[in-house]
């Protein structure tokens, strides 16, 4: 599987006090500089202070700074936070006064001396934070203001009710990253199994060639294979601003792997018996019954043969599979992977399978009497 892109680390503190951003950053500036606090929060840590303790002992601590009626919900927040998160280098919002990422050890980095100038000695530079890591937080900053101002624009165009912006609107998902990796992490809560099963199309054609078990068949004379399938969706994310909110992106995205998985796995069976292949007439396809599987460009002939032949297109050699031609079996979860670079959405889905199929019920062919020469198209686009 691919490695996940690069993201820094973004907190949830669990605290009914929300305090304002400036108070926030005051008290956070004061805590820092002041020897006092530093003492406290060691003071916290050996001896395991509890949230209420410590907010009652910082409360008087930041009154230095913040107005008196708002210092004990300030010191109850950042009590809340340092017993919740510990200490660490955080990232401080300057717009909402709240750790928005975590800079972990391995993050920082040591670099290598420098010629000093002037000098023939060398000088060396203060510890710093990996540039990878150091561009994944600029470019949060900015997708996080971007993704602010379209949620804003989706949500004017979208007439939300009451209830839908005091609980969330799901419509909006599809309009940030988080929301996006929210609605592929969703997929992973269906059954695989109930997902096949409900195919449609071609693809309902070739499954119900074989029976969905949950156990290995006691049946002789059986062949066996087994893998690991991946199906991958690709969506351009340009302009969320233009989403259909009435679409179900959900669906159509869930729909869409649950048919690769089916691509890939006939795939699979067809080179189990490709060496096997022998020629046929295209003419001749109708004698011959069953669920067809042929590359793309091979589905268009066939079906000018012959209109009502179930034709699943795959990238692979022709074969024919008849009804009652095996047993299929998957596990009951499988994998989900959301990767996103600039634009590009890209959600995976992974899927063990075992496949226990009878040999005469599958015939493998090379087509013959179809013209493969690739046609060129020419549009003549206004001027």
């Amino acid at each position: 599987m691919p490695n996940k892109s690069l993201a820094v680390a973004t907190p949830t503190v669990l605290t009914k006090a929300q305090p304002k951003c400036l108070d926030l950053l005051r008290a956070r500036a004061y805590l820092q500089r002041s020897e006092g606090p530093k003492e406290l929060f060691k003071q916290a840590r050996e001896e395991n202070w509890s949230a209420d303790t410590l907010a009652s002992r910082l409360g008087p601590v930041v009154s230095e700074v913040v107005p008196e009626a708002v210092c004990e919900e300030v010191g109850r927040y950042l009590a809340d936070e340092y017993t919740q998160l510990g200490d660490g280098i955080f990232i401080i919002s300057t717009e909402t006064g709240k750790i928005t990422g975590i800079i972990r050890e391995e993050d920082i980095y040591l670099p290598n001396p420098v010629p000093r100038e002037g000098s023939n000695a060398l000088a060396q530079p203060t510890p710093k934070i990996r540039p990878d890591i150091e561009a994944a937080i600029i470019f949060q900053g900015f997708e996080s203001e971007r993704e602010t101002r379209i949620l804003a624009t989706l949500a004017a165009k979208g007439h939300q009710t009451d209830l839908l912006r005091d609980m969330g609107d799901p419509r909006l998902l599809v309009a940030t990253r988080s929301g996006r990796r929210a609605i592929v992490e969703s997929l992973a809560v269906f059954d695989p199994k109930t997902l096949l099963e409900a195919c449609g199309g071609t693809s309902a054609a070739f499954l119900q060639c074989f029976t969905m078990v949950t156990e290995t068949p006691d049946i002789l004379g059986l062949e066996y294979i087994k893998g690991s399938v991946q199906s991958k969706s690709v969506m351009g994310v340009q302009d969320p601003t233009t989403t259909n909110l009435h679409h179900n992106r959900a669906g159509t995205l869930r729909g869409a792997l649950v048919q690769g998985w089916v691509r890939e796995i006939a795939g699979a069976l067809s080179r189990a018996g490709e060496r096997f292949a022998k020629a046929l007439n295209v003419a001749e396809l109708g004698r011959i019954p069953g669920v067809w599987v042929a590359s793309p460009h091979l589905v268009r002939p066939m079906r000018e043969k012959y209109p009502n032949l179930a034709v699943l297109p795959v990238s692979c050699p022709t074969f024919c599979v008849t009804k009652n031609a095996g047993y299929l079996r998957v596990p009951p979860a499988f994998e989900t992977l959301s990767t996103e670079m600039f634009d590009r959405w890209e959600a995976s889905a992974y899927l063990d399978y075992e496949l226990w199929y009878d040999p005469a019920a599958l015939q493998y062919f090379k087509l013959e009497g179809i013209n493969e020469t690739p046609q060129v198209l020419l549009v003549d686009y206004p001027r």
